[in-house]
């Protein structure tokens, strides 16, 4: 079980879930999961496939591309993780 609150949302919510969860709940917010992806990116840098895209158009569809892999990565490096 996963503990961890997801960073764009103003109000820190933290719950026990599983990873399918995570996964689902992510895929509901995946437009915020995109815009979040985004607005940290270096150069345009898909966090995936690492390929600097030339617009932010490109780099959205890159990641709507890659869209299990991106999930898969945020929950792996940006959930932040509550301290059980």
């Amino acid at each position: 079980m996963i503990r961890a609150y997801i960073p764009f949302i103003s109000e820190i919510k933290a719950e026990f879930a599983d990873r399918q969860i995570w996964s689902y709940h992510l895929n509901r917010k995946f437009l915020k999961v995109v815009d979040y992806f985004v607005r940290y990116a270096d150069n345009l840098l898909c966090v995936i496939c690492e390929r600097n895209h030339q617009s932010e158009s490109g780099l959205r569809n890159c990641l709507f591309y890659h869209r299990n892999q991106t999930i898969d990565y945020f929950i792996d490096h940006k959930l932040i993780r509550a301290s059980s």
